[in-house]
This record gives structure tokens, C-alpha cells and sequence, in this order.
């Protein structure tokens, strides 16, 4: 029971995760939207991820 709820929480975590990249992508392609109070978020968020790559 216990290793199935911790499964879905990771499960559900890499989904936002995905989530935020897929949106941090969307607002690189507008004027500023990278630098809004949201771009600036999740920029925060994705950035020490994306910088691997």
C-alpha cells in the first residue's frame, strides 16, 4: 500500500514536472515571457534542470 502511494506521488510529480518544462518552452517564445512574475517561477523551477542539457 505504502510503496503504491509513494509510486503514484512520484508518478504525479514527474507529470508537473514535464508540465513546467513544456510551459517554461511555451513562454521562451513570447516577448518578456520568460521575464514575467510566472516566466520568472518557473524559470526558478526548470532551469537547474534544462542546464544539464
Amino acid at each position: 500500500m505504502l510503496v503504491n502511494l509513494l509510486e503514484y506521488v512520484m508518478i504525479r510529480l514527474v507529470e508537473l514536472y514535464s508540465f513546467l518544462i513544456i510551459v517554461w518552452c511555451l513562454l521562451s517564445w513570447f516577448p518578456n515571457g520568460i521575464n514575467s512574475a510566472l516566466g520568472e517561477f518557473v524559470d526558478r523551477l526548470v532551469r537547474p534542470y534544462i542546464s544539464f542539457f
